[in-house]
């Protein structure tokens, strides 16, 4: 135990407390006051810190002190331990967005596919080959009766995969402010169809304008290029304009055509020999067997023997695949000729190429029975109402045929790194 200082003793005794010489004479007034207001704090501390020295030195922890930790020990006792009687929360899993799935599945797709082709290189020139003979013998056997059900039963349906299709193929070149130009445009002929023939003229201005459209999109670049296939276009719409059943009629065939673009665009994941093969048997439908059709080498039936009850006139039929001029007893072979095309046209985009078109959206299912039920309709008013069916049903085919033309003159104006 410390001693007491002298000037305490002299205090408890009721002497005055006499004047501290040294240190104490130059504390600062505020704390002068201090220890003179504290006195018994002030000696209480001296006994309590020897407790505490003394035990420090036994190794014991003072009372009323806290453990000390080392710097962490802290948080990984108390915190952990009490981390331990916590149940561990749920195993979530995040969604995944929905892009990212679908670019797995198509790249997943793309693989399977590119692997069945290098497996089976020669297995797309056999089966469209099989398609062009098996069209050939309908074209020679029952034209009309091919024509009338192909439409009825595949019509909507090659509508919504021809779509899908194109849009997926070239998803970035037909976006933007020029899709919705041509989307435009198209609206305005689908009304104009339904108008009937006053508003003929309306789609022949409409369509030149969506080729022109496309034309110019795709050769924004390449200004000599657009110069030059533009006055062509205006050429082309000047002679439609005065010479709508030959221009109608010619879109009636270009339309059917169309797949023979795709599948040369197609066939460039074949290699070699079985590439080239495949072309040819495309060139083949294109060129050889019309050709054969129409020199009679290929002998077709008279238009008198060909009689569908429900499908309305047979004029009406004729008028579609043949001008004015050509509907005698050549109508025949132009009706065979189109029922050819059209029947290849019906199976390239409802079974080949959607067997293979690594890049189009999957439907969900309501959107499959949405078209089956809408198919449906068209049917049960083909057989009941043939030419007002046929009318709406054109009406809303101008999307489908006038969105893939704007798309085939974009790619084909447009620089081929941009196509790839």
């Amino acid at each position: 135990m410390l001693a007491r200082p002298a000037g305490a003793l002299s205090s408890e005794q009721g002497g005055a407390e006499p004047e501290r010489p040294g240190v104490d004479d130059e504390r600062h007034p505020h704390e002068q006051r201090q220890l003179a207001a504290e006195p018994q704090s002030q000696e209480a501390r001296l006994p309590r810190d020897d407790e505490r020295l003394d035990r420090r030195r036994r190794g014991q922890r003072p009372v009323g002190e806290r453990e000390e930790h080392e710097p962490g020990e802290r948080m990984t006792g108390g915190v952990g331990e009490q981390a331990l009687a916590i149940p561990a929360p749920r195993a979530y899993a995040h969604p995944q967005p929905q892009r990212e799935r679908v670019e797995r599945r198509l790249d997943r797709e793309r693989e399977q596919q590119r692997d069945e082709v290098a497996a089976h290189p020669w297995r797309p020139v056999a089966e469209t080959a099989l398609y062009v003979a098996v069209a050939a013998v309908l074209a020679v056997r029952a034209p009309l009766l091919a024509s009338v059900v192909g439409l009825m039963v595949l019509g909507i349906l090659h509508n919504v995969l021809e779509l899908r299709y194109v849009l997926a193929r070239w998803s970035g070149t037909f976006a933007g402010s020029f899709r919705w130009a041509v989307l435009g445009l198209v609206t305005v002929i689908a009304l104009g169809r339904l108008a009937g023939a006053p508003a003929r003229r309306v789609e022949v201005v409409a369509g030149f304008a969506i080729l022109a459209a496309g034309m110019a999109w795709g050769a924004r670049r390449r200004p000599v290029l657009a110069a030059a296939g533009l006055p062509l276009t205006v050429a082309a719409g000047a002679v439609a304009w005065t010479h709508l059943d030959h221009y109608f009629v010619a879109v009636t065939y270009l339309h059917n055509l169309v797949p023979f673009v795709f599948l040369w665009d197609w066939s460039a994941r074949l290699a070699g020999r079985a590439r080239a093969a495949f072309r040819i048997v495309q060139v083949g439908w294109l060129l050889v067997v019309p050709a054969l059709l129409l020199t009679g080498a290929l002998p077709v039936p008279a238009l008198a023997s060909q009689h569908v009850s429900f499908a309305g006139p047979l004029s009406g039929h004729v008028a579609t695949v043949a001008p004015p001029a050509w509907r005698g007893p050549e109508a025949a072979r132009l009706l065979a000729v189109f029922a050819f095309l059209q029947v290849l046209h019906y199976v390239f985009w409802c079974w080949f190429l959607p067997r293979r078109s690594s890049g189009s959206p999957r439907l969900p299912r309501w959107a499959w029975a949405s078209v089956a039920a809408l198919a449906a309709v068209f049917a049960c008013g083909y057989a009941t109402a043939w030419t007002g069916t046929k009318l709406a049903y054109t009406s809303l085919a101008s999307y489908h045929a006038y969105v893939e033309y704007a798309v085939l003159a974009l790619v084909v104006f447009r620089p081929r790194e941009a196509t790839a």
